[in-house]
């Protein structure tokens, strides 16, 4: 029994095709045949009813590793690496495989594996895969920017921003996603499509280097080589094996296949390294053609390289503080990327985060939408670690001395309405008198305890100074100057102008002078936060709802086993659904 290849839904059941003589293949078919008689005929009422779920790809162990261990391959392993030959190394057996012919499945000839109820599911899988894929960048947003993608002592899986892990979720969904639009014949278009997808993130990665440290970007890189070399075997193993021999197949599968995912995992990791070392030591040179210059970089950095410069010194034991105070007097004409990279340098080593909040948000003006979600995300852990983000006491008494000056100005209205009218009731006046001498109190006191708490917020200054010019006619405190007139240059004469001590010694008095304060803040929030229940009520309200109907869906599922239990059909083997059903 000869069959064409095209029947395999993946390039990489082809390899486990080819390592299947034919004359095997045919007295697997003959043992069955006679087992299957009797079974088919008993099917014939509950074929129509079975025809839409019996080619939703029945994912069996076909590959080597199932061969000689007799298991499947875990699903864990195969979302790990993201390599094409361990990825779509899951396919449907061919003596189980649908007959292209006459759409009956081989085992079952009486069963239909196709039917014009799979075009809905395909139109509503497609539909849903469309919107996944941009939900799944907002998550991944959402995870990277409240775990810290900016922190002052990066991990080891700290990055720069979120976008790489990003393009390569939305590159595999892409793949997944024209890959059911592939005709079955088109064998090997998959392996190729696979190669040229994977351009996209290897080459950002090999780009942008987003990783802070350096072995894990080699490492995504051998990673993203050893995709190629999954597609590659799987395009050798279709084009050279067409006899279908079991010794030629297997010896591709081992040889090329495994082996050469090893081997281009090697050369991806030695790739990047290569790369990273030359761009180090391009570095150096143009810093020391800056000390030549006697500081005046010109004519020597670029952007790219300026960029370069600040990410392989973002480890050394000493600030380069020439090289930093070149890039904030140059912000103007600089790029987003090396505004970021200078802010990431200079919130590395300097503890007033206002120099490096101000480049950033200087950055901010000039970012396409990307970009300002990940400065917003940078700004945000910065506020978060020194204690500036708004907390919700903050938030709430500031909202309520808002509601408070509002009502200010509406009483002074009536009071200058009364006293316009030369009406002589001296109660009523009297009475608006103390209303706006106890309003102006209560929000004196209000950003007396703010300022107390909270002395370096600078939201709580400003709004301050604006209360005290605008209802007390006062004018403001020159506390807050330093924050609102002055440029990222004076910021940083005066850092660079302060007493600097070690490392060491700033980490362990930051933690003993930040502990109490933390302590007072986690209270303070506790105690200040309202507690709201309606959220989570609903929530498991309509758990409760859903898990009920759960039950009630799985007893009339008994009841109806129970009664027609002999008009079902039982198989010993099942099969695992796919997003989208599609002909064999």
């Amino acid at each position: 029994m000869s069959e064409p290849l095209h029947q395999q839904q993946d390039s990489s059941a082809v390899l486990y095709h080819a390592s299947i003589s034919k004359e095997s293949l045919q007295s697997k078919l003959d043992d069955r045949s006679s087992s299957t008689s009797s079974d088919s005929k008993k099917t014939k009422s509950s074929s129509k009813s079975t025809g839409f779920t019996s080619r939703l790809s029945e994912q069996y162990s076909t590959t080597l590793i199932s061969l000689l261990f007799k298991k499947p391959i875990p699903q864990w392993l195969l979302w790990l690496f993201h390599v094409y030959i361990i990825y779509g190394s899951l396919s449907v057996p061919f003596e189980r495989a649908c007959d292209d012919k006459s759409n009956m499945l081989r085992r079952f000839p009486l069963t239909q594996c196709w039917s014009q109820t799979n075009i809905v599911y395909m139109v509503i899988a497609i539909i849903f895969i469309m919107v996944q894929i941009p939900l799944s960048v907002i998550g991944l947003f959402i995870l990277f920017s409240s775990a810290g993608t900016f922190p002052k002592h990066p991990t080891i899986i700290s990055m720069d921003s979120f976008f790489f892990i990003a393009l390569l979720s939305v590159v595999n969904q892409v793949y997944l996603f024209i890959s059911q639009f592939i005709p079955p014949d088109g064998v090997l278009a998959r392996p190729i499509l696979n190669v040229v997808l994977s351009l996209v993130p290897l080459s950002f990665l090999l780009y942008e280097r987003p990783f802070t440290f350096t072995r894990m970007n080699s490492l995504y890189s051998g990673i993203l080589f050893a995709k190629w070399g999954g597609s590659v075997a799987a395009i050798v193993a279709i084009t050279v094996n067409k006899s279908n021999s079991l010794d030629l197949g297997l010896s591709f599968l081992l040889g090329i296949g495994l082996g050469s995912v090893l081997l281009l995992f090697g050369i991806g990791f030695g790739v990047a390294e290569l790369i990273h070392f030359f761009m180090k030591t391009r570095a150096r040179h143009a810093r020391a053609q800056f000390d030549e210059s006697h500081g005046s970089g010109k004519h020597i950095f670029n952007d790219n390289l300026l960029r370069l410069c600040f990410k392989s010194n973002l480890f050394s034991d000493e600030i380069d503080e020439e090289m930093l105070k070149y890039a904030n007097s140059r912000k103007s004409i600089m790029s987003t990327n090396a505004l970021i990279a200078s802010a990431v340098y200079t919130h590395r080593f300097h503890d007033n985060p206002q120099l490096t909040l101000a480049t950033l948000k200087y950055a901010l003006r000039h970012s396409n939408f990307i970009q300002k979600l990940v400065i917003r995300a940078m700004i945000q852990d910065i506020e978060l670690y020194y204690g500036l983000q708004t907390t919700s006491e903050v938030r709430s008494l500031l909202e309520k001395t808002s509601l408070l000056q509002e009502k200010l100005l509406q009483i002074r209205k009536l009071f200058w309405q009364y006293f316009v009218a030369n009406e002589d009731d001296y109660d009523k006046i009297s009475d608006l008198v103390y209303s706006m001498y106890s309003i102006e109190k209560s929000i004196v006191m209000i950003f007396s305890h703010l300022l107390a708490n909270y002395p370096e917020n600078q939201n709580i200054l400003k709004r301050r100074n604006v209360f005290m010019q605008e209802f007390l006619f006062e004018i403001s405190s020159p506390l807050t100057e330093q924050t609102t007139g002055r440029s990222s240059t004076d910021l940083y004469d005066e850092e660079k102008q302060k007493t600097r001590k070690a490392i060491q010694d700033l980490k362990l008095q930051k933690r003993r002078s930040t502990s109490l304060l933390f302590t007072e803040n986690v209270y303070r929030e506790a105690i200040n936060s309202k507690v709201d229940t309606k959220k989570t009520s609903c929530y498991f309200l309509t758990a409760e709802l859903v898990s009920i109907l759960l039950i009630l869906v799985v007893l009339l599922l008994g009841v109806f086993t129970t009664l027609e239990g002999n008009h079902v059909q039982f198989l010993k083997q099942s099969c695992d659904l796919i997003p989208v059903p599609f002909r064999c």
